[in-house]
């Protein structure tokens, strides 16, 4: 395959909604451009963009990925994200490497809770975006209706570019309001014909037009004096003023199209080629060097170096997804992994096409490429010449929204899985393993329900079997009461040499972080020298398996000031034991408490749900701290108990029908109210007895 200049290449993600019709305009733009010589379909699993088992499975896009095809002697990489909640960190960091974004609305749909949310992921980040009104062939389809919601919802700057020809099946063309011409598609959209605006659109046309020009005019103190003036625009000024309005987003066209019927195929991508920015418009990277702060522009001459936004697995093994940030990188490259400071050399580098694959010798600043078997190379790393070590920040991964424990169904299978786990965070890095030392639990944490299933699917597929059981909350053994002059006593006579110790002790507690605190006030030689720390070492033991509900033991002082001992019968093993008893006895009689673990949450919600928020977080135990209104609604910041928030993303999701979401970590442990400690110890003795 032949290589491509910066100035030649189109970076295009296409976002949204799931649903909205992504995968299916990528595979239409695949075909219209005899790319693929079928029309692949989601339904029927042929999809060149959804080609994961999970995602045939489901229907949907779950991973970005990667398709590219040549429009007029350019080339258009297409990075077909998923709409779905649980999937959208993968959408953002591949938005970083995107030059400008095509966002789908459906026709019969109109603005859903993730065309939002991805909208205002290409708006943090600046980029030139248009809007494609999708799916006008189904039925109740209305572009007019479309419009004015992305207007209400998304942005006010939005304008048409287009006007579609016919409705519904009908649907056959679009008017060009650039160029006034009617545009129809046949021969499933690879016959394309020009001709003149139907009379009937004639006067909605030349409405729409002039609102066209009026929005590209607003966007430019010059063009907008002169628009003034003389109320119109030549073509030439109207399409310079377009393509800078789109660049500095201070106009948001939008297109019709089908990706079903293969309609206005080829006029997005006219508009692609003419109007969006190419990798070599694009401001410079801004990253460090030597830990200093540099900027490096998109150029062929500088020092190499690119950037890897994507991880999978292929037939020939890992799979690390690219972008030329700057320089020519070539298939015999040996460059640093900045980020680990190790050297990885290349072997072939590769242009992708879905999970197909054509090799290529050298790419360009602003193309994308992949290299396999990487070694220390992972998701958000930096390659770069070794002499120019230049470095992007890497993506800011969100904590996980949703843990569970998770249980291989047999003991052979641990293993197994660990090794596919490993693969699975590699390719998927919102994907959180991590191990539980008081539960001693493999926990996956993932960004919804939906994530952690589709990762039991992939544990699935290699033939490891799990359970996904609710983690156990971490719950604190402490103390509220002192306990005085507690004995602790070992005995044991076998015939031989016996066991034999006795300790006394008083526990108090300690302040909140305390942790614990031994005090050695013996005496006289009452518990001998070399045995206290034996002493101290069973009572570090007894607090890790907890005494009340198996929980981890903190914040207490024991101070150990008397005891016996035999010549013949004590020994270190001895005084431990004796040290566990008299550590649970005098726990017992200190007003033992349960402490849990609270967590600080901020959720985001509608403003019109946010009495439904407040009062869920109130019944979930939750102390509302603070609230700040913004554009896009409320931002609630709470401290709620985790046993309460395990389940919250489900939750929050019907609370406020998609539209919310929420951000949580650890801020500290508090006592559990009595009633509730009943009941976990209860449990835990249950579940106890049950492993007896």
């Amino acid at each position: 395959m032949k290589s491509y200049a910066a100035n030649e290449i189109r970076n295009i993600a296409l976002i949204g909604h799931g649903g909205a019709g992504k995968t299916t305009l990528a595979e239409a733009i695949l075909y219209c451009t005899k790319t693929n010589q079928r029309l692949g379909r989601v339904d029927d699993d042929t999809s060149t963009f959804d080609f994961e088992p999970e995602e045939q499975k489901r229907k949907t896009s779950i991973s970005a990925a990667v398709g590219h095809v040549e429009w007029k002697k350019n080339k258009i990489n297409l990075i077909d994200t998923s709409g779905n909640g649980s999937f959208l960190v993968e959408t953002r960091i591949a938005l970083d490497v995107a030059d400008a974004v095509v966002l789908l609305v459906s026709a019969n749909e109109g603005v859903q809770v993730y065309t939002e949310r991805t909208w205002d992921m290409a708006e943090e980040l600046s980029l030139p975006a248009a809007i494609v009104v999708s799916r006008l062939d189904r039925d109740n389809s209305n572009f007019e209706t479309a419009l004015e919601n992305i207007r209400k919802s998304l942005t006010t700057k939005a304008v048409a570019l287009q006007l579609p020809i016919g409705q519904e099946s009908g649907f056959e063309g679009v008017v060009d309001l650039m160029t006034m011409k009617a545009v129809r598609f046949a021969n499933e959209g690879r016959d394309v014909s020009v001709g003149e605006v139907p009379a009937d659109m004639q006067d909605a046309a030349n409405k729409a037009r002039e609102a066209l020009h009026e929005a590209i005019a607003s966007a430019d103190d010059t063009l907008l004096e002169k628009y003034l003036e003389s109320g119109t625009l030549t073509d030439e000024e109207a399409r310079k003023g377009l393509s800078q309005g789109v660049r500095n987003r201070g106009v948001v066209p939008v297109l019709a199209a089908s990706g079903a019927l293969c309609v206005g195929i080829q006029t997005l991508l006219d508009f692609v080629v003419e109007t969006l920015p190419s990798p070599a418009e694009r401001p410079a990277w801004k990253g460090t060097q030597a830990e200093a702060p540099v900027e490096r522009a998109p150029d062929p001459n500088a020092p190499v170096a690119a950037y890897v936004w994507k991880t999978s697995s292929s037939d020939i093994g890992r799979l690390s997804i690219l972008r030329v940030l700057t320089g020519k990188l070539t298939s015999d490259a040996t460059l640093l992994s900045v980020n680990h400071d190790a050297k990885e050399r290349f072997g072939q580098l590769y242009v992708l096409q879905g999970k197909t694959r054509e090799a290529v010798s050298e790419a360009f600043p602003g193309d994308i490429v992949a290299v396999a078997k990487l070694k220390a190379t992972k998701t958000g790393d930096t390659l770069a010449d070794e002499k120019a070590p230049f470095a992007l920040p890497r993506p800011a991964i969100p904590a996980p929204l949703i843990t569970y424990a998770l249980h291989p169904k047999s003991k052979g299978d641990e293993d197994k899985m660990a090794v596919k786990l490993n693969e699975i965070i590699d390719s998927d890095v919102a994907v959180k393993v991590s191990h539980d030392a008081q539960s001693k639990e493999i926990l996956l944490g993932g960004t919804g329900q939906v994530h952690v299933e589709v990762v039991v699917d992939r544990l699935h597929r290699v033939g490891v079997e799990v359970e996904l059981i609710a983690p156990k909350v971490p719950y604190l053994e402490t103390i509220k009461g002192a306990a005085q002059n507690i004995e602790g006593k070992h005995k044991k006579q076998t015939g031989g040499r016996g066991q034999f110790a006795v300790i006394y002790i008083d526990m108090s507690p300690l302040p909140h972080g305390g942790g614990f605190e031994f005090v050695d006030d013996i005496v006289g030689g009452a518990v001998p020298r070399q045995f206290i720390p034996a002493v101290e070492k069973g009572m570090r033991n007894r607090m890790t398996r907890g005494v009340i509900a198996g929980y981890r033991v903190t914040d207490v002082q024991v101070r150990l000031f008397d005891g016996k001992y035999h010549d013949v019968d004590s020994d270190a093993r001895s005084f431990e034991i004796a040290a566990s008893k008299g550590f649970q006895a005098a726990f017992k009689q200190a007003k033992p408490c349960l402490l849990e673990p609270i967590m600080k949450m901020q959720v985001m919600c509608p403003s019109d749900c946010m009495g439904d928020v407040i009062g869920d977080l109130n019944h979930r135990r939750g102390r509302v701290e603070g609230m700040d209104s913004t554009p896009k609604g409320e931002v609630i910041r709470a401290a709620v108990p985790m046993s309460e928030t395990l389940k919250y993303a489900s939750d929050l999701r019907s609370i406020t029908g998609g539209r919310g979401g929420f951000s949580i970590e650890f801020s500290h442990y508090d006592e559990l109210p009595s009633h509730l400690m009943d009941k976990v110890v209860a449990d835990s003795k249950m579940a106890a007895e049950e492993e007896e």
